[in-house]
């Protein structure tokens, strides 16, 4: 399926003014669709800026891989930042892929922000393909964890699992 959940977050503290809209959402998976991504990025974008304005968190499986068209669409088109985009080439974040000869490992899910209103303080270390091969037990098995906590292949909160992102992207 292909579904988007969007909520507007607003500040106890100030409740007239600061918000933020946090939107997750799961895009078509065929390989050959990738033109319904694009649509599907752009009015998922669209439904989640209309909620609050400008300060936007987007994340989910967009089921697309760096420099594709919904990736290019919301780093280009919105001026969304990825919150990885210095290790999109090298993380993995589908867990359950197969990276056995001819299998796909590759970094399909993002979380998106707006970098005029937020910066990255932390963030969770995601494996590497070599990582994730490394702990492969055999074709068809799965990839192990999306998220790596200090190469423990744990999940849980950003306890040794954190690198210091700069949120300079």
């Amino acid at each position: 399926g292909n579904v988007g959940l969007a909520v507007e977050l607003r500040m106890k503290s100030d409740p007239g003014k600061r918000c933020v809209t946090v939107a997750t959402t799961h895009l078509n998976w065929e390989p050959q669709k990738m033109d319904v991504r694009a649509w599907q990025a752009h009015i998922f974008f669209d439904m989640a800026q209309n909620l609050s304005g400008p300060r936007v968190v987007l994340c989910g499986d967009f089921n697309s891989i760096p420099g594709t068209q919904p990736h290019q669409f919301l780093a280009q088109g919105c001026g969304l930042a990825s919150a990885y985009a210095d290790v999109e080439s090298s993380a993995l974040t589908n867990s359950n892929a197969d990276v056995c000869p001819g299998g796909f490992a590759a970094m399909i899910d993002y979380l998106w922000y707006s970098p005029k209103w937020f910066t990255i303080k932390r963030r969770l270390r995601l494996p590497a393909a070599d990582e994730l091969r490394s702990r492969t037990y055999g074709c068809g098995q799965g990839g192990g964890p999306a998220a790596s906590e200090g190469g423990k292949g744990q999940h849980g909160g950003c306890s040794g699992g954190c690198d210091g992102a700069s949120g300079s992207q």
